[in-house]
């Protein structure tokens, strides 16, 4: 249909626009939460510009998002020994820059393996990163960094305009993405990555491209959580966190431009509401209602919408 992408995309940031005024005027507490909800949001899209549209598993994505953290405390520690302090966004942006090299430097290697071996590679990164930390006095081994006093303070509404300012970033670049060349050639791999080749696909470039732009959003969400709590410690690369973000862009649908949003809401709010109400066994009850969803609608929200639009000849990225 003409102009789907446009709609799609005008759905996703007037959602963004909504729920940036009503966590402005509403109470600290409410901030709060879809603050958590719009960080979950950003690290959905961040596995989605990569994984879900190459189909590479990437369960070690969240070292990216701790990688962040941890830039962000050790350039405020550092710059604060010499007497110096930057503006928060500089710090921000730094964490993704960061995170991105690093990207960059593992990514040559490992984007050579694939299928099972390529997710067992970032499993194992994640892990010894996360062990290095715990091993390292300079980076506050398992009791963490903290940087209260060190950076400009702000208040929880500053720093929900800050994520939210993220998360546009994040969902336009994903339209940009799969409206050019790196989206089409991604999702050729996704197909078939052998005939890709073949057919004079970079598959190589593409990867990388995709995987360190994956791995910068992603530091940008750890950056601005850090100067949200004033610390870092090395359960912000958690593997229960990639879980989280799996969970989410299944929910909606992998690999579209609305799935990591639609599926990020669902996913935390109904959540949030199992832990309240069922503390013991909320786990269980989401897991089975995923393993449910995945069964009987695999292209998750997104794609059931499309079963409807379909018949009136339209569809949703």
């Amino acid at each position: 249909m003409r102009g789907i992408g446009f709609n799609s995309l005008t759905m996703s940031l007037g959602f963004l626009i909504l729920i940036g005024i009503y966590g402005m005027v509403a109470d600290t507490a409410t901030t709060s939460y879809l603050h958590a909800m719009v960080e979950l949001m950003i690290l959905a899209y961040s596995l989605n510009l990569f994984t879900g549209l190459s189909g590479y598993a990437n369960f070690g994505h969240v070292v990216f998002y701790g990688l962040g953290a941890y830039t962000v405390s050790v350039s405020a520690v550092g710059l604060s020994s010499m007497g110096m302090s930057l503006p928060t966004p500089v710090y921000v942006l730094g964490a993704g820059v960061f995170a991105a090299i690093f990207a960059l430097v593992i990514g040559f290697p490992i984007l050579r393996l694939r299928g099972d071996y390529f997710a067992i590679a970032t499993l194992g990164i994640n892990e010894a990163v996360r062990v290095t930390i715990c091993n390292t006095k300079e980076l506050g081994e398992g009791r963490g960094i903290y940087i209260l006093g060190l950076v400009p303070s702000y208040d929880i509404k500053m720093l929900y305009i800050q994520l939210l300012l993220v998360a546009f970033a994040v969902v336009v670049t994903t339209h940009i993405v799969l409206k050019t060349k790196l989206g089409y050639g991604l999702r050729a791999i996704r197909a078939d990555e052998d005939v890709a080749e073949i057919m004079g696909v970079n598959t190589s470039k593409y990867k990388i491209m995709a995987y360190a732009l994956g791995a910068f959003f992603a530091g940008l969400a750890g950056g601005v959580v850090t100067l949200q709590f004033a610390c870092s410690f090395p359960e912000y690369l958690f593997i229960g966190r990639s879980v989280d973000m799996f969970s989410a862009i299944i929910i909606g649908g992998i690999g579209t431009l609305l799935g990591p949003l639609i599926g990020s809401v669902i996913f935390w709010i109904v959540k949030d509401a199992l832990l309240i109400q069922f503390p013991y066994f909320h786990l269980i009850i989401f897991g089975v209602a995923l393993i449910v969803l995945i069964l009987f609608f695999p292209r998750g929200i997104v794609g059931l919408a499309n079963r409807v639009l379909a018949k009136r000849g339209k569809v949703l990225e």
